[in-house]
């Protein structure tokens, strides 16, 4: 039995009755279960897909949720692969042009509102990286506003443990392969808002409790943005933390693994 109609004979178990759509029609490489199909309910509508290569396309309308049950997917958004693994999902936007690869990977596919043929709109490849510039690598550095570089120094070198780099009078720091720019005279620093840049850091279990050992506030924030004392749980990897620097400046602390980062 091939792969096809092995695929084919699972849904027909699973889904007695159900249209069973292939494309393309002549040499299938997606096959599609219209499990809870529009003309159901057309707020929305839900399939089983069993992807090798889908077609670059966009919706003008639907939000489209791809979760991985069983393989590997590698999902193209606007021209950038993002690699999915089963139980994580990501939802398109509309107008995000978008295609899958996979190795005959299976994915539940829900759509806001329901799928309609009218709303899949077939695109060029071409269009998609043309919203994007190739040649970009990256974030070089950022700047950061200070009333005293002094400080600014002893708190970011001596206790963030970050690499100061000397350029002229300028004082620069090393965070990994990216920069911090600390600027005095040149405005005021930005407080009382979530304007932030995040740091991250390997054992980081480690990392905060050194923090706190040295005597800096290490807080979380609610929804509303305001402090609220951090628990005892840093073994948690999704978990972040912030601190301020001596002019306030809002520094947020990310581990390494923190999940939420490596589907991206």
């Amino acid at each position: 039995m091939s792969k096809i109609d092995e695929i084919i004979s699972r849904l027909k178990s699973e889904f007695p009755g159900k249209a069973i759509v292939f494309n393309p029609p002549d040499n299938p490489e997606e096959i599609v279960c219209e499990v809870q199909p529009a003309s159901q309910h057309p707020e929305y509508s839900v399939a089983i897909a069993y992807i090798k290569s889908s077609k670059p396309h966009r919706h003008a309308k639907t939000v489209e949720t791809y979760q991985v049950e069983d393989g590997d997917l590698d999902l193209y958004l606007d021209g950038v692969k993002n690699t999915f693994h089963p139980s994580q999902s990501y939802s398109v936007q509309p107008e995000v042009i978008h295609w899958a690869q996979g190795n005959w990977t299976r994915v539940k596919v829900k759509s806001e509102p329901g799928w309609k043929m009218e709303d899949h709109l077939l695109v060029n490849k071409d269009e998609s990286a043309g919203k994007l510039y190739k040649g970009i690598k990256g974030i070089n550095h950022v700047t950061i506003l200070v009333n005293d570089k002094d400080k600014a120094r002893e708190f970011y070198t001596d206790i963030l443990g970050l690499e100061p780099i000397n350029v002229g009078k300028s004082l620069w720091m090393k965070a990994g392969s990216q920069f911090i720019h600390v600027s005095k005279n040149s405005g005021n620093p930005v407080t009382g808002t979530f304007y932030h840049f995040a740091i991250e850091a390997d054992d980081f279990n480690t990392y905060i409790n050194d923090l706190i050992q040295k005597g800096i506030e290490v807080f979380d924030l609610d929804s509303d943005l305001q402090k609220v004392k951090i628990n005892t749980d840093l073994d948690d990897k999704t978990r972040q933390f912030f601190v301020n620097d001596p002019d306030g400046n809002i520094v947020e602390m990310i581990d390494t693994n923190n999940p939420f980062f490596k589907g991206l």
